[in-house]
């Protein structure tokens, strides 16, 4: 299990939860509009595994998600990446692995580019690098939720969580659902705003500039496959590893994604030899 904690910050309170004791961090970022509960599966694979030893996990809610403070600035890819910065920092953790799923890939990929003496590798779930038209197109799409009195925007969050890929083999589970849906509820009205940060910036460009150890996994089925050349023309020396499944594969087959990232993780602590994280 992971434990949660609470953690203050120059900017507000951070909600996170950890798991394991190891002298190296791994920094878990989510997807947009989930919260830190989505590691839960991974990390429970990630201790029975024996890794805790070696490694502690540290999986915050981005700050306007889970149980977060709601920062008052515009969403920002930016932004996050050094509050990121400063929960390490209030924490006493020097550098950390990032692995980030979706949002929290393209947040990952942030924090890499602009604070590269504190990230020991990076690692993303999903391809988050675009084109300036595949960006302004995906941007046009993003749509705010407006509560109704009838309830109708729950029913829209409701189809929203179950339709993220085209596959609908896989899909989430009536659970995995809720959970999520209970999740954009609680980040409110200002959820899609996460979307925004992400298509308003070249994350491609951050990419280009990263020079840590780098490990793409992607789904064949996830809505943002497509963009897996762009991903990597944007930094060639990224690992690769195509995985079945969609945007839900953290908990539908945690097993696979901690296979490939264990395996790029312990690669990556003995050639560099990473020193202790605090």
């Amino acid at each position: 299990m992971m434990y949660r904690i609470y953690v203050d910050t120059p900017c507000g309170q951070v909600h996170a939860r950890t798991a394991g004791s190891g002298p190296e961090v791994v920094l878990l970022l989510h997807q947009t509009a989930s919260s830190s509960e989505m590691y839960e599966a991974f990390a429970a694979k990630f201790l029975e595994a024996g890794h805790g030893e070696r490694y502690t996990l540290i999986a915050p809610d981005t700050p306007g998600f889970g149980m977060s403070f709601a920062p008052r600035e515009q969403y920002a890819l930016q932004w996050w990446a050094d509050d990121m910065i400063a929960l390490l920092d209030a924490l006493g953790v020097q550098h950390a692995h990032l692995l980030g799923h979706h949002t929290g890939a393209a947040i990952a990929a942030t924090i890499a580019a602009r604070h590269p003496g504190r990230t020991a590798s990076l690692a993303m779930i999903g391809a988050v690098a675009m084109s300036p038209e595949d960006r302004a197109r995906w941007h046009a799409r993003v749509t705010a939720m407006t509560p109704a009195a009838d309830g109708a925007h729950l029913l829209t969050a409701w189809e929203q969580v179950g339709t993220i890929d085209a596959d609908l083999a896989f899909a989430p589970d009536v659970t995995l659902r809720h959970r999520e849906v209970v999740d954009k509820l609680r980040a409110g009205v200002r959820w899609h705003e996460a979307y925004l940060a992400v298509f308003s910036t070249d994350v491609g460009a951050l990419l280009e500039a990263v020079a840590a150890p780098a490990l793409l996994l992607c789904g064949t089925s996830d809505v943002l496959h497509p963009y897996v050349p762009e991903t990597r023309r944007a930094i060639p020396h990224a690992r690769y590893v195509p995985l079945e499944g969609g945007g839900y594969i953290l908990d539908q087959d945690p097993a696979t994604v901690l296979e490939h990232y264990i395996e790029f993780l312990i690669d990556v602590s003995e050639e560099v030899e990473c020193p202790p994280a605090r």
